[in-house]
Formats: structure tokens, C-alpha cells, sequence
């Protein structure tokens, strides 16, 4: 009998675990459906229109030669949207959360759509209607593989001082840009 209560024990998930994926789970709410286009409209396409308007002069096919660097990309929403705008985009992680659930969208899908996420089921906070809590969101709302022939995306783990270092030449990009920051 004790055995058996310890072996439970163990197999319970700790609390910010649970926080953590319930957090991640929401984070593709916001990355990667519909219903997240107008925050990331309101975020990423200044950093995407900055990118094109600083490097003007290089013609769209050639902008693939151009490299940018995402760091603390999350889901990997802001590196892709840069991507496709057909930059060279390598994004960069930290979180075990965010690079497992990051390389699943990235990786995993087929179409668009493909999956339905209830993000809302655990929260219990803000919720206007109980039904409220079953809403669902489809994901992803665009098919990460559509990137530009010529255009490089890839996600590095790590943390970023570990991985890039501190010296510009170690990275080698033109940008460096996150949804807080954008430098050239």
C-alpha cells in the first residue's frame, strides 16, 4: 500500500507545471489562430514593416540572404511572420514549454486548422458565462511550411548568451528584433 501511494505521488503533476502549459496552450491563442490576429497584427507587423523598410533596397527575391535573429521567440509566430516576408529568420528559446510546443506547430502540421485547442477549460477567472471556459480555437490559422524559396527558418534552443554569445560576429545577422525590441 505504501508503494503504491508513493508511485502516485510521484506521477502527480506539480502546480506550476500545470501553469505552465496552461499558459503555453493560451500562447497558441495568441500565436497561432484567428482569434489572436488582432494583437499580433498590433505587434508583429510593425517589426515586419520595419525589417521591409530598413532593408528597402534589397529586392524581395534577395532578402533571403538577410539574416534575423528572434530571441525569446516563443511559439515561433514573430520568426515565421519575418520568414515569410521571405528574411532569413532564426528564432531562439529558452523554455522547455514554449520549444516543445513550438517545434509541434512548427513540425507537425499538415493544413491549416488542423487542430482544436480549448484553452479556456481550466480558467476560471474573467470567464463572463460557464460556457465561456469550452470555447475552442483552431490551429494553426496559417501553414508554418509556406515560407519563400530562398528564405531560411530555423529555431535554435538555448539561452541566448549560452548559444550567441555577446560579440555581434557570433550570430552574424542583420537584425536582431523580439516583440520588445528591434535593432539593426
Amino acid at each position: 500500500m505504501q508503494a503504491r501511494a508513493r508511485n502516485a505521488a510521484a506521477l502527480r503533476v506539480r502546480e506550476q507545471d500545470m501553469e505552465k502549459v496552461q499558459g503555453t496552450i493560451k500562447q497558441f491563442v495568441r500565436d497561432w489562430s484567428e482569434g489572436g490576429k488582432s494583437e499580433r497584427d498590433a505587434i508583429y507587423v510593425p517589426i515586419v514593416q520595419e525589417l521591409q523598410e530598413r532593408f528597402a533596397s534589397v529586392p524581395a527575391q534577395e532578402r533571403g540572404r538577410l539574416n534575423v535573429l528572434v530571441p525569446g521567440s516563443g511559439l515561433g509566430r514573430l520568426a515565421y511572420e519575418i520568414a515569410h516576408a521571405g528574411f532569413s529568420c532564426q528564432g531562439n528559446e529558452f523554455s522547455y514549454y514554449m520549444l516543445l510546443a513550438s517545434n509541434f506547430i512548427l513540425n507537425k502540421t499538415k493544413h491549416v486548422s488542423q487542430f482544436k485547442v480549448y484553452p479556456y477549460i481550466h480558467s476560471f477567472s474573467n470567464i463572463s458565462r460557464s460556457e465561456d471556459v469550452l470555447t475552442s480555437a483552431m490551429i494553426p490559422d496559417v501553414n508554418p511550411s509556406d515560407i519563400p524559396r530562398g528564405a531560411d527558418f530555423s529555431m535554435v534552443a538555448g539561452d541566448f548568451l549560452e548559444v550567441y554569445g555577446l560579440e555581434e560576429e557570433n550570430f552574424g545577422k542583420d537584425a536582431l528584433t523580439s516583440s520588445e525590441l528591434l535593432f539593426f
